[in-house]
Parts: C-alpha cells; sequence; structure tokens
C-alpha cells in the first residue's frame, strides 16, 4: 500500500511492507547519474556558499529509501544508508538495487511523431 502525504515532508510518498512503513524519496533521470539531494530550507534559488552550496544530501532521519527511474525504464531501490552524505549517484555502481523483472526500452530525446 503507498500513500501520499498531505502536509511538506522530506518524503515523497509512504509505502508499507513487511518491513513496515518505508519513507520514499522518488528521483528520475535521463542518463546513468542522479542527483540525491534536497535544498536547504530557506534558501534562495541562487547557489550559496557551503559544502553542498543550496543542497545537502539526505539523512536517515528524513527517509528511508530512494526510488529511482530512468528514462529506460530501468528501476533502482537503494536504501539512504547505502549512500550515506552522498549527493549524486552512478547508477552502474548500484546494479545490485536495481529491480529486475521490469521491462525496459531504448531512450530517445526525439519525439515520436504521431502520423
Amino acid at each position: 500500500m503507498v500513500s501520499i502525504p498531505v502536509e511538506p515532508t522530506p518524503y515523497d510518498l509512504l509505502a508499507e511492507s513487511d518491513e513496515g512503513l518505508q519513507r520514499v524519496q522518488v528521483k528520475t533521470t535521463c542518463g546513468d547519474t542522479v542527483g540525491v539531494t534536497r535544498v536547504k530550507y530557506g534558501l534562495r534559488s541562487y547557489p550559496s556558499s557551503g559544502k553542498y552550496g543550496g543542497r545537502r544530501p539526505y539523512s536517515a532521519d528524513e527517509i528511508d529509501l530512494f526510488f529511482i527511474y530512468t528514462a529506460t525504464g530501468a528501476m533502482y531501490l537503494i536504501p539512504v544508508t547505502a549512500v550515506k552524505g552522498m549527493t549524486r549517484l552512478a547508477l552502474t555502481r548500484y546494479a545490485g538495487y536495481r529491480l529486475s523483472g521490469l521491462t525496459e526500452r531504448p531512450y530517445s530525446n526525439l519525439a515520436e511523431s504521431s502520423g
């Protein structure tokens, strides 16, 4: 069972499983890397000073899992504890977290013609 929060939260959805409730942050990418950061509270859209600029990594206090969906249809379910402190992931390093048995397709950034 999946639930969507009605108040602002660091996670995008709650998923109920045999392990209990899991807080899931959803990320998408057109390539084989993905950013896994969030904007610091109270900052404007321009970069600020500091280690991560205006962004920072998620922590295990905020979320439990990343669900990553790529343009080819590949899906990953990665525990936040497996990427502690990271701001960008090269998905080839996380092949063990890839959800198998799902249909993928080649990616093209060209619009399909309808006629």
